[in-house]
């Protein structure tokens, strides 16, 4: 008893950083708890730097359409790479259907059709009718990476919603442009 007494401080010095440590991881893992899984998918598009066109979503009367007009020079022969995914948190499962887009003369504008969307009523903008919405966050290494002079940074794609964070898919996809769309509300005349 005498050795407490003694070592007080000490003691008190290393037992107070665990007991905030413990008390910080389980105040974050219970908010997560407490909000409702998402209800809806979500679906947003990736298409690489190489691209010189402009590729547009818009829904109109629930349903999502693709037009995409050509900017580049006729000498210039990029290909260029879009992929539709729809993210289903429910199963953690992604849907990727890749968008054909054909070759065209410079300033032409093309609709496009998207395979596999036809039974999908879909919904325009970052925030979901359950409340969660997309979130694009930029992360770097912090101080700790720049006083030893490494450096580590990624772009993070998220649902977000009162304190709980869902990472969409796009690790395979470090350098390219995540453009997001919506969210599907029906799935052949249900709501998911």
């Amino acid at each position: 008893m005498s050795f407490i007494r003694e070592q007080f401080v000490i003691i008190l010095g290393i037992c107070l950083p665990l007991i905030l440590i413990g008390i910080f991881l389980i105040a974050k893992n219970v908010s997560e708890k407490l909000v409702d899984p998402p209800q809806y998918k979500a679906v947003y598009l990736i298409q690489d730097y190489s691209h010189y066109g402009d590729l547009k979503f818009s829904v109109k009367d629930g349903k999502l359409t693709a037009t995409y007009k050509d900017k580049q020079d006729d000498s210039d022969e990029s290909v260029i790479n879009a992929t539709l995914f729809i993210y289903d948190p429910a199963t953690d499962n992604t849907k990727t259907t890749p968008i054909d887009i054909p070759t065209l003369e410079k300033n032409e504008t093309v609709s496009l059709q998207i395979p596999g969307i036809e039974h999908l009523s879909f919904q325009k903008g970052k925030t979901a009718p359950d409340g969660y919405h997309y979130l694009y966050k930029y992360r770097n290494g912090g101080l700790f990476m720049e006083i030893f002079g490494g450096h580590s940074s990624r772009n993070s794609d998220f649902l977000h919603k009162k304190g709980r964070y869902i990472s969409l898919p796009t690790s395979s996809y470090r350098y390219a442009d995540v453009d997001f769309i919506g969210w599907v509300i029906e799935e052949n005349g249900a709501t998911p």
